[in-house]
């Protein structure tokens, strides 16, 4: 069996600490029997820790994987591989999530910025969101979160152009009188 088709197979189960031994061990004994191995170096390296790739190589690497299709039974197997996070770790991410700079804040914008979704990727943000209801503590939460917000005016002009000449169905319109003639009720009981 040659170079061509190289034979893997594992040799021996030892611990972590005694791994780079152990490879330096096979890799000699392999050699001195004359066995034509991939190994470049003698083992017991570790890898490459530290290396980078330069600009070029993962430029070369994004281009060969660009347009690449992941099979429904590879991402399984990639998030059974994966696990599921512990609260611990979920909390950890949250909390990284919450307290990034306003550096980080900025380039994640720039990069977002002007990205147009195709009409196939909103359908299907769309039909992911459709039929979700909020729970009363997440509402209350976003509600305390938009509190005292102030709109810019061109936010409220470019509100106000989208707005312009679309019409309301019956029912929602007859569900916006019920809402509000229930709030003025409201508001007039609370004043007696």
């Amino acid at each position: 069996m040659g170079v061509s088709s190289p034979l893997v197979t594992v040799l021996q189960h030892v611990p972590a600490e005694h791994i780079c031994t152990a490879e330096r061990y096979w890799i000699a004994h392999y050699r001195a029997i004359g066995c034509p191995l991939t190994n470049i170096g003698d083992g017991g390296e570790g890898g490459m820790p530290g290396a980078k790739h330069s600009e070029e190589t993962r430029a070369k690497i994004a281009a060969g994987n660009r347009g690449k299709v992941v099979s429904a039974e590879t991402r399984a197997k990639l998030r059974a591989r994966a696990g599921t996070a512990s609260p611990e770790t979920r909390a950890k991410i949250g909390a990284a999530s919450r307290n990034r700079s306003p550096e980080s804040n900025a380039r994640t914008g720039a990069a977002n910025r002007g990205r147009v979704l195709s009409a196939e990727t909103r359908a299907k943000i769309g039909a992911a969101s459709k039929g979700r209801v909020r729970s009363e503590e997440a509402r209350r939460k976003c509600s305390e979160t938009l509190k005292g917000k102030k709109k810019s005016p061109e936010h409220i002009e470019k509100l106000r152009r989208a707005a312009q000449g679309r019409k309301q169905s019956p029912e929602t319109v007859e569900r916006r009188r019920v809402a509000v003639k229930a709030t003025w009720e409201r508001k007039r009981l609370e004043k007696q």
